[in-house]
């Protein structure tokens, strides 16, 4: 060989060795991404409002060897990214479907989901999706064929702001959590069959119609299959033999009397309900039923919504319209860029960090310490000098002095914020009636060193980040993840990188469920101007400083030890009504802890902030959630405004810290709706008792008071209504009570500026009230005001602009039930 090659004969074998370990050794992930197969879909058609939860469906085979990974979606923002994220285990010749929920940003259009091993990318995915804002009506439409149903995105919303967004639902993957649907407004079921629906998915389904869902079921040859699967919780009713009805003129009466053009016969599935109203009905035959279950409603059609006369007939967008009355409704004064979750997460930022080990030192403590050190600095250290005639070391000593007070001080200091982590652990844990138990919880984790914690959360749970701006616009706070945060889903479900400064919290949301925890039971009977009976606890741990809320009225239990019961006797109150008295937050700390003075002590003030995060996290009271349905043979029933309110200090899910247990405090709210019975005989509902809800309110209203029915309105016209039980469905009602009030009088006036309706049934028309006063308004004779489904509406008309203020209305009844 040459001098010539020699000297290129090193750049040759280097050249040759890359090119080697290029192709005949190939990075592991590039071997095992050629053997796994990976898709994905957006759930929803890549639907969600802002702060909402979106379902992403993971399809996953492989055909090589065995892989453990991770299948993650990062979400970037300022600061670092957020990553939520799965485990998954693929063993050679497995296929798998997994559910990966994520938060999207507002602004989001596209998302990367990835799949990693051994902290390589082996496969990467990109998804289309659509935020909305959340007064948007997002309607999922599960059936063999859109038809009419296409119609409904023809509905007037009254708002050019509003959308109407309909999207195709595969019943078969309906989320396992109703907290991965609550971006959807309505779901509606037609012709399709539900049998394949699993327990986790009934109980989703369940739990989002009773948290204000509404679900439309079909009817027509598909009825029985689009129930098959349904929970027995929403099927109330029989379905009938199919019948053939030649021209339907009440569906065309209901529809604007946009006459019907195309020729019969239609088939229908007549079905007998057990309750609720029938909104059409032709020649006894229920064309269309609906009923109240919770928040929400369930309406009923014996006709196929997709078929004829739906999909050729002129009203059926004025059909749907009246149909979807409740969700067009949208009050004033919610925002529209801001979800539910996210106004109880940023209002849980200052009770998680009220802590002992947060506080600085009083004012009084440094004054002292400052004292201290300026005596022993300048008099004490000028006297023993001068006594020891050693004035020239004053130089030595100064210095000196200066640095054992400031060591002094940082020890103070440092054994005040202790060297412990802490967790601190905040709960709303919302008892239904079946023992099912909806648990928000609010972890922070307080660190004495600068950190990075991996978490672990018992169960499988929904974790995301907590205040933040990066999910709120209008949020002062930000969530800063210093560089990159995982949430991991699963059982366990943890958190990974959550990065904490000296002597700082950082904070994080836990959404979950917990099945079969307990229930409160009830033998509380409603007579003539009493309640009694028993409250029993059955949940695993005692319930703290309980409180009985009855309408405007708290009653203090004390402590519910498990399975002890408590008597319960109190009158209820039928005089008037002291709504704009103190909130209804502050009434029940009053009633457990009477001049505690709670404003100014750190535990009651925790708990102050976590009710005013359960009950108003909007700044406007919302409520517990509550039932309608009957509940068993006793004839029991819910009432929106008779609940419990307790405290615990055992409260899930177990949290570990790098795989240890740490120092927690916890603290849990409890709410739980107390179901009651009726005396036979005589009994008085005093107003405030009834459910109650705004379904009209003019542009210029707003909030006000801790209720339902509390508005402020400068002028323009408001309606109410009011719902009745299933369980009075049947009694006699001899008298309603309508109370009236706002807090800056114009009755001193001979005009007042105001005028009250209710609503006749019979007559399809509003009837005005006479003689009204501020104050409870007596109306004899009301069959006619209430309704088949038990609602009864008021309206109240405002004239005169720039008088009056909050305005209150309640309602009341006398009746007896059947002996």
């Amino acid at each position: 060989m040459n001098t010539k090659n020699k000297k290129h004969l090193p750049f040759l074998i280097t050249i040759c060795a890359i090119l080697f370990l290029l192709f005949s050794n190939p990075a592991a992930g590039q071997v095992e991404s050629a053997n796994v197969i990976m898709e994905a879909t957006a759930a929803y058609n890549g639907n969600f409002k802002y702060g909402e939860w979106l379902p992403i469906w993971v399809k996953l085979s492989n055909t090589g060897p065995d892989i453990e990974g991770l299948i993650q979606i990062e979400i970037s923002q300022s600061g670092g990214n957020i990553t939520f994220a799965k485990e998954v285990s693929l063993p050679n010749g497995s296929r798998k479907e997994l559910t990966l929920s994520v938060l999207p940003n507002n602004f989001s259009r596209e998302l990367e989901i990835k799949f990693i091993s051994k902290q390589s990318t082996l496969l990467s995915n990109t998804i289309s999706v659509n935020p909305n804002q959340n007064d948007s009506i997002i309607i999922g439409i599960s059936a063999s064929k859109r038809g009419g149903l296409s119609s409904i995105g023809n509905i007037e919303t009254g708002d050019s702001f509003r959308n109407v967004v309909l999207f195709d639902l595969n019943i078969q993957q309906l989320p396992d959590r109703a907290r991965e649907m609550e971006s959807i407004n309505t779901i509606i079921i037609n012709d399709i069959d539900t049998s394949q629906l699993n327990n986790e998915q009934q109980t989703a389904l369940e739990n989002w119609v009773s948290n204000g869902g509404h679900l439309i079921i079909g009817g027509g040859p598909g009825l029985e299959k689009s129930i098959l699967g349904l929970p027995n919780e929403l099927i109330n009713f029989s379905v009938e033999q199919n019948k053939q009805l030649d021209e339907i003129p009440s569906l065309e009466q209901f529809g604007g009397n946009d006459p019907i053009l195309v020729q019969g016969p239609f088939t229908i599935s007549p079905f007998v309900p057990n309750g609720g109203s029938n909104l059409i009905n032709e020649n006894g035959i229920s064309i269309l039923h609906q009923w109240g279950f919770g928040k929400g409603k369930i309406t009923l059609s014996s006709a196929d919504l997709s078929g004829s006369p739906f999909n050729a007939w002129g009203g059926t967008a004025l059909f749907w319209e009246k149909v979807l009355s409740s969700e067009l409704f949208f009050p004033q004064w919610m925002p529209r860029d801001i979800a539910l979750r996210q106004m109880r997460a940023n209002s849980m930022a200052y009770p998680l960090s009220n802590l002992p080990a947060l506080d600085i030192p009083s004012i009084k403590a440094l004054g002292i310490i400052l004292i201290i050190y300026i005596g022993v600095i300048g008099p004490t250290n000028y006297i023993f000098l001068r006594w020891k005639n050693k004035l020239q070391y004053a130089w030595v000593t100064f210095p000196l002095l200066t640095i054992v007070f400031t060591a002094g001080t940082f020890g103070l200091a440092y054994s005040l914020r202790g060297n412990d982590v802490i967790v601190n652990k905040l709960s709303v844990i919302d008892l239904g009636h079946t023992g099912i138990a909806n648990i928000d919880s609010y972890v922070g984790i307080f660190s004495p060193a600068q950190t990075s914690y991996q978490i672990q959360v018992d169960g499988d749970q929904l974790l995301s980040p907590s205040f933040g701006g990066y999910y709120d616009p209008w949020s002062s706070s930000t969530f800063n993840p210093a560089g990159q945060i995982t949430f991991v889903q699963g059982n366990p479900s943890k958190v990974i990188g959550l990065s904490v400064n000296q002597w700082s919290m950082q904070s994080f949301n836990v959404e979950g469920i917990r099945f079969e925890l307990g229930t409160i039971d009830s033998t509380l009977t409603i007579g003539k101007n009493i309640i009694s009976g028993t409250l029993v606890n059955d949940l695993p741990f005692t319930i703290e400083d309980a409180v009985l809320i009855i309408g405007n009225n708290t009653l203090f239990l004390g402590d519910l030890v498990p399975k002890n019961a408590e008597e319960i006797s109190s009158q209820l109150d039928t005089g008037e009504i002291n709504i704009f008295g103190n909130p209804i937050t502050y009434q029940i700390l009053e009633t457990a802890y009477p001049g505690s003075g709670f404003d100014y002590q750190r535990d009651f003030e925790t708990k102050r902030a976590i009710l005013d995060n359960y009950f108003q996290p909007y700044g406007y009271w919302i409520g517990p959630n509550y039932n309608y349905e009957n509940l068993s043979e006793e004839k029991q029933s819910y009432f929106q405004t008779i609940y419990l309110i307790g405290w615990t200090t055992n409260t899930p899910p177990d949290i570990q810290l790098n795989g240890q247990l740490v120092s927690q405090n916890s603290l849990g709210l409890i709410v739980s709706q107390i179901p009651v019975m009726f005396d036979p005989g005589q009994f008085n509902i005093p107003p405030s008792l009834l459910s109650g809800k705004i379904i009209e309110q003019p542009s210029n209203s707003g909030y006000c008071g801790s209720s339902t029915t509390n508005i402020y309105m400068d002028y323009g016209t408001a309606k109410f209504e009011f719902l009745l039980p299933p369980i009075l469905e049947k009694s006699t009602i001899s008298k309603l009570s309508l109370f009236f009030n706002e807090d800056i009088s114009q009755w001193a006036q001979e005009d007042p500026g105001f005028s009250l309706w209710i609503y006749n049934w019979d007559e399809n028309a509003w009837v005005q009230l006479t003689d009204i006063v501020n104050g409870i308004n007596e109306i004899e004779k009301p069959a006619s005001l209430i309704n088949e489904d038990g609602s009864i509406r008021v309206q109240i008309d405002k004239e005169n602009r720039n008088s009056g203020g909050c305005i209150y209305v309640a309602l009341g009844l006398e009746g007896s039930t059947k002996q």
